[in-house]
């Protein structure tokens, strides 16, 4: 089988400074008052981290990641998650593409009141395009490892759901009407395809769906 060629590439630079509002995943250890100890991971902005632990510190560690990082939604709550699927695309010398981003899984959440202490036991950095906020759409687990580490066969920018984010799909396999849809986006760059390739995901294709959302 023939690869299909890549139609429709963004362009996204693989490392950005600091202040370009990358975030960190970091696998944590938090010390309840009970003197339990729960291992877990979050995800938070690269710049404040990092001018909190380069001694910039105006408060308690624990309160900072309480305040800082992404995903709680209930207040006097901590979300955090129990583990992290990664998702890597190295760029290639015809495709400045690339992607090094983490999918936090099976979501938990503990009253602040009983964190007595939080520490970070590691830290990995999300490779994202400049300001805009990248996450992985398609719903990963280990199961996807051996199709993920294939080169993918198209990239695709398929739309968004609303004026403020767009979505790119990675094509790992894709059935005749997948193939098809390809081919007609050449001559068709506006249409939005999100909705048919998310159905082709629950039908069974490889593909990989990462949205960016301006500020």
């Amino acid at each position: 089988m023939k690869k299909i060629l890549l139609i429709f590439i963004l362009l996204l630079p693989f490392g950005v400074s600091a202040d370009a509002g990358s975030s960190y995943i970091l696998k944590i250890e938090i010390c309840t008052i009970e003197d339990d100890t729960i291992i877990g991971y979050v995800k938070t902005n690269d710049y404040f981290i990092d001018r909190y632990l380069n001694n910039e510190k105006t408060e308690p560690f624990r309160d900072f990641i309480i305040r800082t990082v992404h995903f709680t939604r209930e207040s006097g709550k901590f979300t955090y998650f129990e583990n992290t699927i990664n998702y890597k695309l190295e760029p290639k010398i015809n495709v400045t593409l690339g992607y090094d981003l983490y999918q936090l899984k099976i979501e938990k959440n503990i009253s602040t009141k009983l964190i007595k202490s939080i520490s970070i036991i590691e830290k990995k950095k999300e490779r994202k395009k400049e300001r805009n906020h990248l996450n992985v759409v398609t719903n990963l687990d280990s199961d996807n490892q051996f199709w993920l580490s294939k080169e993918p066969i198209g990239i695709i920018n398929i739309g968004g759901t609303n004026e403020w984010c767009e979505n790119t799909a990675i094509i790992y396999s894709a059935d005749d009407e997948v193939k098809e849809k390809i081919k007609q986006y050449e001559m068709n760059p506006s249409e939005n395809l999100y909705t048919f390739i998310m159905r082709k995901i629950d039908a069974g294709n490889e593909i990989v769906i990462v949205e960016w959302c301006t500020e």
